[in-house]
């Protein structure tokens, strides 16, 4: 999902954002509900990772309504840095 998103921003597709964004903050929170089975060090980044990337998600829906590249762009930064977040507290379990 986050390579879709970030090809719809690139291509200033705005109103589309919302549907795989939508989707990414689901899989964010699913991720969520599974903290406890990480090492205890990992929980804690990983769960300030999904509130980020939930927060952000909100924020691309809705600059993308708005179509303000600016803000969407914004938005998207913290949106792809979480999602690397994610990604490594899940990595090398």
């Amino acid at each position: 999902r986050a390579n879709e998103i970030k090809s719809l921003v690139n291509d200033g597709n705005f109103g589309m954002v919302w549907v795989p964004t939508m989707l990414a903050k689901e899989v964010a929170l699913a991720l969520g509900d599974h903290a406890r089975e990480l090492p205890a060090q990992r929980q804690g980044p990983l769960m300030d990772a999904v509130r980020r990337l939930v927060l952000s998600a909100w924020r691309l829906d809705q600059y993308g309504d708005l179509g303000d590249r600016q803000k969407i762009t914004g938005a998207h930064d913290i949106f792809a840095a979480a999602v690397n977040d994610i990604k490594a507290a899940y990595g090398n379990r």
